[in-house]
């Protein structure tokens, strides 16, 4: 008897899970041909004839996923942030700091490869100092009621510019004072062990958050405030442990940058760094804050941005109309996920 109640239990969960893999790759194939129409009407509006559209698209995706080595570099960051923000919004806070715990776990790992000459050290540390930016910014939400998007924006801009005050005072490099000294050779990583730590941390959370106690609890309490609190849970505790993961996962992300993308920070424009925790925003929603949807959506996101600088380079459309398109379509994948957020926090009732 139990045994057959318990072989209805696991048929029902199968079909649950393999009914929203289905919708969920319906929705996305619905949205991404509405961007596809959005995209092809923008530029048609801008003189573009349909030759030099479908070329346009054609470069946007064929060259994006042509070069695995440099998929998996521009993905490496992209799964860390994207982890980043979709941990604390699992339990309802919006983490758009992962920007500047980015740069500081970016700026601690530089400092401490210098010190060290040891990657594993190095990105422990700038883990660390994202975490800890995660930590400061949810202890003025829980305990003093401060918002934490706008606490997180105002650091977000203090790291930017204590990032290049830095680089520009103390750690510049004397052939090129407006980037940092480089990372040491011996504190580098490649890029397919960049990606194979990614992918291992997201699989790693995703055990957490479905195989753990401390995952069900991060769970129930983004799905149920005050089931949480009728179950026992202390949900204040756990937005806490979420936002230190997030901000920690964004500091990750951070030190694989000068590790293993490129040795060293810009002071001026931060172009080595800048936006990549604000993409992580995108990849959060368009991997339906799950980490194994977040590997998958960061290496999507990634091609678009390489084929968008193909197609600058190939077709000679402006950069600007280049991060439209790719705009549209991000937007458009992401609008599903979205748009259940709204209505589970009653907006549309």
């Amino acid at each position: 008897m139990a045994r057959g109640i318990f072989n209805q239990l696991f048929i029902k969960e199968i079909y649950n899970k393999i009914s929203y893999l289905i919708r969920s790759l319906a929705e996305s194939a619905i949205a991404l041909l509405l961007a596809f129409l959005v995209d092809t009407l923008f530029l048609l509006s801008l003189g573009y004839d349909l030759h030099i559209i479908f070329r346009i698209f054609g470069t946007l995706f064929v060259t994006g996923y042509s070069d695995l080595n440099y998929l998996f570099i521009k993905s490496s960051p992209y799964i860390a942030t994207g982890l980043a923000f979709s941990i604390p919004m699992l339990v309802g806070i919006f983490n758009i700091g992962g920007e500047g715990q980015l740069y500081i776990g970016a700026l601690t790992a530089l400092i401490i490869s210098y010190v060290t000459k040891s990657s594993a050290l190095s990105i422990l540390a700038g883990s660390l100092a994202g975490a800890f930016l995660g930590l400061l910014i949810i202890l003025g939400r829980v305990y003093r009621n401060i918002n934490e998007v706008v606490s997180a924006i105002m650091l977000n801009w203090i790291m930017y510019y204590l990032v290049a005050y830095i680089i520009t005072s103390y750690i510049y490099d004397p052939y090129a004072p407006y980037q940092s000294r480089p990372a040491p050779s011996e504190a580098t990583i490649g890029s397919l062990q960049m990606f194979i730590y990614s992918v291992s941390i997201a699989i790693l959370i995703y055990i957490v958050l479905y195989y753990t106690a401390i995952g069900y609890r991060i769970r129930v309490i983004g799905k149920s405030y005050k089931a949480a609190l009728y179950a026992g849970f202390s949900p204040s505790r756990e937005i806490i442990y979420s936002m230190i993961i997030g901000g920690g996962l964004a500091g990750f992300g951070g030190s694989l940058i000068p590790l293993g993308i490129r040795p060293y920070v810009i002071d001026n424009t931060m172009s080595v760094l800048y936006g990549i925790g604000f993409l992580g925003i995108g990849i959060g929603l368009l991997g339906r804050n799950n980490p194994i949807g977040i590997i998958l959506a960061s290496l999507f996101i990634s091609g678009l941005v390489i084929g968008g600088e193909n197609v600058e380079r190939l077709t000679g459309v402006a950069p600007e109309i280049v991060d439209v398109i790719i705009g549209v379509v991000i937007i458009s994948l992401a609008m599903p996920r979205v748009y259940r957020l709204l209505v589970r926090r009653g907006v549309f009732q």
